[in-house]
């Protein structure tokens, strides 16, 4: 793997190359810390809501099969950030933010055995989960535009804020893998 070009500190201090993701670089503690510190929507919801929430809700609503990758659907974010749906609709399916995201969607699914593309089923649990998270956390004057034709999930989402998400995040992982999630540098 190159050793070679932009590359993002993790929070355990490894590097992770945006251009050639090296699946030794990618943990379970770096993907908890960095999706529980993004807010999603661009943190224009009422509290913080990170997207290691929303990823853990996402892999309850998905069948069990795809439950680990559920709750990594949107790990490559932990490592690129959360580029917004209106931003990725502006720079099209051939941008460079798309690319990254897809290099780096591959090397987690490799890092964790996990099929990618992802099942269909986790895009239309992530739709239902943002369909909920409109209702409950937004401010919108329109939610069809993020999920047209889309009901929301049942019950309402309270935000955990980063520690606690980390936390249910963590968890789940455990669960679902039987491995602890802590990153050897990480402050918890």
């Amino acid at each position: 793997m190159s050793t070679t070009g932009p590359w993002v500190n993790t929070i355990s201090g490894r590097r992770f190359y945006l251009e050639n993701p090296d699946v030794n670089d990618i943990t379970a503690g770096d993907i908890a810390w960095g999706l529980s510190m993004i807010c999603r929507f661009n943190g224009h919801v009422r509290d913080f809501y990170s997207v290691a929430q929303h990823c853990v809700i996402v892999s309850y609503n998905v069948p069990a099969e795809h439950a680990l990758a559920g709750l990594l659907h949107d790990a490559a974010e932990a490592f690129i950030g959360d580029g917004s749906k209106p931003l990725k609709d502006v720079l099209g399916d051939g941008g460079r933010y798309r690319k990254l995201e897809r290099k780096a969607e591959a090397a987690i699914a490799r890092t964790f055995g996990i099929t990618f593309p992802f099942d269909p089923s986790i895009k239309a649990a992530d739709l239902r989960t943002v369909k909920t998270e409109i209702r409950d956390l937004c401010v919108s004057t329109d939610k069809d535009y993020w999920s047209p034709g889309t009901e929301p999930l049942d019950g309402r989402i309270e935000p955990l804020g980063p520690r606690g998400a980390r936390t249910l995040w963590k968890a789940r992982y455990k669960t679902l893998t039987g491995e602890d999630a802590r990153s050897s540098r990480s402050p918890d």
